[in-house]
C-alpha cells in the first residue's frame, strides 16, 4: 500500500497569490527606473535659463552697451549676478543684479530696465563705460552656479 502523501506532492514553487504580488513589485521598480532615466535625459525638469546678449558702442563711444537680445526661462532679478571680468581674468565686479538700481551709474555699470518688474527680459540693457571696463572684458549673467549668457566686449 501506497502512502498517501507520497500521492499528492506538489510542484509549485510559490502561491499564485506571492507570485501577482512580485509581478507587480518588479513592475512598479522597473517603471520608477524608466522614470529616472528619462527624467535624466531631458535635464531633470528644471528650467535651464538662457539670456541672449548683444552688445555696441554708444552714440558717443563713452561706453559699451549691451542689450538683452532674449530670455528663455524666467530671469528673476533677486537670482541673476552680474559678474564682470577683465581680459586678463581678473574678477572686476560680481553683484546681484536687485543690487542695481536701474538708471543709475555703480562701479561703472548703469541698468536700464524698459519695464519695471522683478524680472530681466528682452529689451532692458546696461551700459558699462569704456574707461572703467576696456576692450576684452567679459561681461556675464550667472543664474545659480551656471552662466546664462555671457558676451566679451
Amino acid at each position: 500500500m501506497k502512502k498517501l502523501w507520497s500521492l499528492r506532492k506538489k510542484d509549485d514553487a510559490v502561491s499564485p497569490v506571492i507570485a501577482t504580488i512580485l509581478m507587480v513589485a518588479i513592475t512598479v521598480v522597473l517603471a520608477a527606473v524608466l522614470y529616472v532615466m528619462v527624467l535624466g535625459f531631458s535635464g531633470g525638469g528644471g528650467e535651464n535659463l538662457i539670456i541672449g546678449l548683444n552688445y555696441e558702442t554708444t552714440g558717443d563711444g563713452l561706453s559699451w552697451k549691451i542689450s538683452v537680445a532674449n530670455v528663455d526661462g524666467t530671469a528673476t532679478e533677486s537670482e541673476l549676478y552680474v559678474s564682470i571680468a577683465y581680459a586678463n581674468g581678473t574678477q572686476a565686479s560680481n553683484a546681484l543684479l536687485s543690487t542695481y538700481t536701474p538708471g543709475t551709474a555703480a562701479s561703472g555699470v548703469t541698468y536700464y530696465e524698459i519695464a519695471t518688474g522683478a524680472t530681466l527680459i528682452a529689451g532692458d540693457y546696461f551700459l558699462l563705460l569704456k574707461s572703467t571696463y576696456p576692450t576684452g572684458t567679459t561681461f556675464q549673467l550667472v543664474s545659480g552656479d551656471q552662466v546664462a549668457g555671457g558676451i566679451s566686449v
